[in-house]
């Protein structure tokens, strides 16, 4: 489940990506591909945050005391939900 967390996060770049091919070259095309980017971002985040259990995901640890982390708690599950709205 931790793992899922990075989810969010890589989405809107892959979709951002995914705007430079050919296919998208037409105003109207692109537009459907960022609005279906965006909703399945948000529906995925707020399943995250709604049926996601507290947790922590250690993206890099430095040394044995310090590492950089993810960390969900009741404050940023509100403003999670906030963004996903």
């Amino acid at each position: 489940m931790n793992g899922l967390m990075m989810f969010p996060i890589l989405f809107p770049i892959l979709g951002a990506l995914l705007t430079a091919f050919p296919c998208t070259e037409r105003r109207a095309a692109r537009n459907a591909l960022v609005l279906a980017v965006a909703a399945v971002n948000s529906a995925a985040l707020a399943g995250l945050l709604l049926c996601g259990g507290d947790g922590t995901f250690v993206l890099a640890r430095i040394n044995r005391q310090l590492c950089i982390a993810f960390h969900v708690d009741g404050m940023s599950r509100v403003f999670g939900m906030i963004v996903a709205a």
